[in-house]
């Protein structure tokens, strides 16, 4: 009687080490007791084994061949031994259909009838080359190869970083399950790396509304601060950097994609917002512009002795005096304007007929957003016409101006009429006298 120890056999080489009466995870095979002429096919007699990605093919004599004088034990009615042996398990690698599964938003992609279309369990995966037919593509993403859809970092196909139309095998296959068919352990889904993009902040002097066509800033609107490129990944939302400009007279109303200058843009983006898939170009840079809205303000209209007309104008800081204000009336005296100063100094922001054409544009910041334009009047020049009347003829005439509210200058010589004293100039009609230096 002699003993048969069952080994299961770790297949592979012949330098592999072997499981002694047992496989991996699994517990020690039994010994089996035979005799000479025993019929060793018996199933009550020969152990079954199992391994995770292979199918047994039965007991042989010697671990690795299976050729002649080596005896699989399971195909004969007896077998003659002499003394105590052992015997081995032979194992066939399983082979999985393989399907290609998509993320959302990718492309094109091999078929499962394609060249990848099986894999072999602990085995490396076979070569994909891809063609133009078969590459997914992927708007914003750069195609990486192919990861087990139960876990994306167990990845199996890889791109050739020196030939991008081949993808290799990054690790041998090792999924495995109670059938090669199992739909949901042999999808393989592609794998994307998103695509970096730079977006600078750059001061534009863009301005919105309530800013008006053709608006410009002036020297006085000064800026300060200054911002660092932000860097994003396609797919991924991201806070934009908060502003740092600032510009006298004006508040930062967000960004833009363009650059106008010279007229007006609504903002795209709010300060701080969340954005995501500005660009879809790798390495690419997405230049965003700063939009300014003017500061409002209010300006006290001080009439100066005048009546009636506006008391205040709301004013955009570079802007002209608004229009549809109503002028000051003064007797005697013409209205020239609203004026930075008073005696009509400093910046006229106004013409007598209230119009801004021409004019100086609003450029204080006083910190109460209010401050104070005065009106300028100028006294109404009249024309005097002398005449002296004598007996009924005129016989000599003169002329001079009259400055409202000022000293008359001096009048004309006195007329002679022989055999009358002259008593003085008279409005006609009336006892009005007028001297020299009459208001």
């Amino acid at each position: 009687i002699y003993t048969v120890r069952f080994k299961g056999n770790k297949q592979g080489s012949s330098t592999d080490p072997l499981v002694d009466g047992r496989l991996e995870g699994q517990p020690r095979w039994d010994s089996v007791m035979v005799v000479t002429g025993q019929d060793i096919k018996n199933s009550t007699v020969l152990p079954t084994a199992s391994k995770v990605g292979y199918t047994f093919a039965g007991w042989f004599t010697d671990p690795i061949s299976e050729t002649s004088p080596v005896v699989k034990i399971d195909t004969v009615t007896s077998w003659n031994i002499v003394g105590d042996t052992a015997v081995y398990a032979h194992w066939i690698p399983n082979r999985y259909p393989i399907n290609f599964g998509k993320v959302t938003g990718s492309v094109g992609g091999p078929n499962v009838t394609g060249i990848a279309a099986h894999a072999v369990f602990d085995s490396a995966m076979p070569i994909l080359e891809l063609s133009t037919q078969l590459a997914p593509t992927r708007s914003g993403y750069e195609f990486m190869g192919y990861a087990s859809a139960l876990s994306v970092t167990d990845t199996f196909y890889s791109k050739d970083a020196s030939d991008p139309a081949l993808l290799l095998s990054n690790k041998n296959w090792t999924l495995a399950s109670a059938s090669t068919n199992n739909a949901t352990v042999n999808i393989l889904t592609d794998l994307w790396r998103p695509y970096e993009y730079t977006v600078r902040f750059n001061f534009t002097q863009n301005v919105a509304y309530p800013a008006t066509t053709g608006w410009s800033m002036s020297t006085a609107s000064t800026h300060t601060g200054t911002m660092a490129d932000q860097i994003f990944l396609f797919g991924t939302s991201q806070v934009l950097t908060p502003n740092d400009y600032k510009v006298t007279g004006y508040t930062f109303a967000g960004w833009d994609t363009i650059a106008n200058p010279s007229g007006l843009t609504d903002a795209r983006y709010i300060d701080k917002q969340y954005v995501s898939n500005l660009s879809n170009v790798d390495r690419s840079i997405v230049n965003l512009h700063t939009v300014w809205q003017p500061e409002m303000y209010t300006m006290l209209l001080n009439r100066e002795g005048g009546a009636g007309g506006s008391t205040e104008a709301r004013i955009l800081f570079d802007g002209y005096f608004p229009t549809g204000q109503g002028a000051p009336l003064k007797t005697g005296y013409t209205f020239r304007g609203y004026f930075e100063n008073r005696d009509g100094l400093g910046q006229q922001y106004c013409a007598g007929d209230m119009t801004s054409t021409g004019m100086s544009t609003w450029t204080k910041t006083p910190a109460t957003y209010v401050d104070t334009a005065f009106a300028y009047w100028t006294n109404d020049t009249h024309y005097i016409h002398f005449e002296s009347n004598t007996n009924g003829l005129v016989t000599m005439t003169d002329t001079m101006d009259a400055i409202y509210d000022l000293p008359l200058g001096t009048l004309p010589a006195a007329p002679v009429y022989p055999g009358h004293i002259f008593i003085g100039w008279f409005v006609p009609g009336t006892n009005a006298q007028y001297q020299t230096g009459d208001i």
